[in-house]
């Protein structure tokens, strides 16, 4: 039982991360105490909405995704704190130049708040990147819609309100507990609105080579800043006209979801083809682990199964946006090294030698 504690905790992680995580979670929680009048009963609301929609898309991504909770968590918490703390630094000094009228809520705050809750995937794809591996698009609209959730979370928290209709009878509102439906709109509020911008991040992060990569995701970024612009703006139906009353965001955030698994899973069969070295991450095998003997033996098992099955993910997405891109792979022997340490630890069979260093990169992928 104590192997499994160890491995629950994951070692690859320092007791200062632990530390911080933890930290970081009761000063959530304090920051709630300490809010005037706050409604538990609302938060709590709030929170197993988000929990829905997280539990339902980690589910359904679940092969093609290459982060786990604790990156969910970690999201969650940037938007929550971080996030929130540079908008505000953003809109105050705005709202005291621009007045209150639709140019600071209709036109400023959207575009702000929208960019600034990209920050953090943006960093997380380029300065936080583990040299020779990527995330999927699902990855992007997983995060994102963390980091909207908290940022949505705390912003309730402070006007004292739940903007979340909860579930109701269309396949959108079942899925989507968190939108708020006034009967004559229809918003995405900012779980959404960063999900769907996330993907946009994403999308340029995998074929910034193309330029309809630039052009989808820049529509992507667009489209929640438009959205959110509409449900801000008084006095003209010119933007909800323009985004359907919130329609336009509502069927793209549906649609999306599964979308993005595809294209996730289209890249991993490209790359499973080309690889013969590494044995496709099955479910069966995590099944497996869970029928050996033992808490000790299941535990382990699993998570160093879903540790190579997300970490073959994040290796394979990255070969993938290099050949897209159509330049050189380059050395990437240490990052083989990674995935075989990884596979042999989940039992699968690879040739020792991958685990030492051996054979390049180049050598595999011809």
């Amino acid at each position: 039982m104590t192997r499994a504690l160890r491995e629950i905790a994951d070692p690859r992680y320092r007791w200062f991360h632990q530390l911080a995580l933890a930290a970081s979670l009761i000063l959530v929680l304090i920051t709630v105490v300490r809010t005037h009048d706050v409604s538990w009963g609302q938060r709590l609301t709030q929170a197993w909405y988000q929990l829905f929609i997280v539990a339902w898309f980690m589910l359904a991504s679940y092969l093609v995704r290459t982060v786990g909770f604790r990156e969910v968590v970690r999201f969650w918490l940037m938007g929550f704190f971080t996030v929130i703390f540079l908008t505000y630094l953003t809109t105050k000094p705005m709202r005291s130049l621009l007045g209150t009228g639709n140019l600071q809520s209709g036109v400023w705050v959207p575009l702000a708040e929208e960019l600034i809750k990209v920050l953090p995937l943006i960093a997380w794809t380029t300065i936080m990147r583990p040299k020779f591996r990527h995330g999927t698009l699902s990855d992007f609209w997983l995060l994102g819609l963390a980091t909207g959730a908290a940022f949505s979370f705390h912003e309730d928290l402070l006007y004292g309100r739940l903007a979340s209709s909860g579930f109701g009878d269309g396949i959108r509102e079942m899925l989507f507990p968190t939108t708020f439906d006034t009967g004559s709109q229809y918003v995405i509020v900012h779980s959404g609105w960063t999900a769907l911008a996330a993907i946009g991040v994403g999308v340029i992060a995998l074929y910034r080579h193309r330029w309809w990569g630039w052009a989808g995701g820049t529509l992507l970024l667009a489209v929640p800043v438009l959205d959110h612009g509409a449900a801000n703006w008084r006095g003209s139906d010119f933007l909800s006209t323009v985004t359907g009353d919130g329609q336009l965001a509502g069927w793209l955030l549906l649609i999306s979801a599964p979308v993005v698994i595809l294209h996730d899973a289209a890249v991993g069969r490209w790359a499973t083809r080309r690889d013969h070295s590494f044995p496709p991450a099955r479910i069966r095998a995590e099944l497996t682990a869970l029928s050996e003997p033992g808490v000790d033996r299941k535990v382990v098992g699993l998570l160093w199964s879903q540790r190579y099955r997300r970490l073959r993910t994040a290796v394979f997405a990255d070969l993938y946006r290099t050949r897209v891109r159509g330049g050189p792979i380059g050395d990437r022997r240490e990052a083989v090294r990674q995935l075989a340490v990884t596979a042999r630890h989940a039992g699968k069979k690879v040739d020792r030698r991958l685990a030492a260093g051996g054979r390049s990169a180049e050598r595999r992928d011809g």
